[in-house]
């Protein structure tokens, strides 16, 4: 490689970097304006990490908290069988699954060749849904609490770079922070209406021994 095709390639490395901060970016500045409707925010934030990592689909699924199982919240790219078989998971055979149960990132280069799929029915629900690898990245805030995951999907054997999982890594952060707001929102609104009720009952009291 010459002079001249090495500074083309570092200038090509630049561009591609200030475009995925840029997204990033963009993401964290919609998530953060009032008035944003949680699940929008949702399907954008995994428009991003599709395209962080080149992926051909993907899915966000958040914790159920009776149960802790993963739930679908939003997908880009499945049929109804897929969104079936994975509609609650709460085991490691899958690859969200897996990285739920270890607490970091699982990258499933080729599902036929994974041992995370190795003689379970998922395997097969993968390879119906033209999926031949997986990202699965927990959704973990700065407490350590986790509320779900973000997974993306290829149609082909897939090994992403250094550069990509940082990113998504990232944007699970991001995600993950992002949730725990709307959670602590919608119960301080919670809280805030059962006191509203409370005082109103506790008036009608009062005036009912005036």
């Amino acid at each position: 490689m010459n002079a001249s095709e090495r500074q083309n390639k570092r200038h090509a490395q630049i561009a591609t970097d200030l475009r995925d901060m840029t997204l990033l970016y963009e993401v964290a500045l919609r998530c953060v304006r009032e008035g944003s409707e949680f699940h929008e925010c949702l399907k954008t934030i995994l428009d991003a990490a599709i395209a962080l990592t080149a992926a051909d689909k993907g899915n966000i699924q958040l914790i159920d908290p009776p149960s802790r199982a993963l739930v679908i919240a939003v997908q880009r790219g499945f049929d109804p069988p897929f969104l079936k078989f994975f509609e609650r998971v709460s085991d490691d055979s899958s690859a969200c699954g897996a990285a739920m149960e270890r607490g970091k990132h699982v990258l499933v280069e080729d599902v036929q060749q994974s041992a995370v799929f190795a003689g379970k029915p998922s395997l097969e629900v993968m390879l119906q849904a033209g999926v031949r690898a997986v990202l699965s990245v927990p959704l973990v805030s700065s407490r350590g609490t986790v509320f779900g995951m973000i997974s993306t999907h290829y149609k082909k054997p897939h090994r992403c770079d250094e550069r990509e999982l940082r990113l998504v890594d990232l944007l699970a952060k991001q995600t993950a922070e992002y949730v725990a707001r709307c959670l602590s929102e919608k119960l301080f609104l919670l809280s805030s209406l059962a006191a509203e009720k409370l005082e109103g009952l506790s008036l009608g009291r009062m005036e009912d021994f005036a």
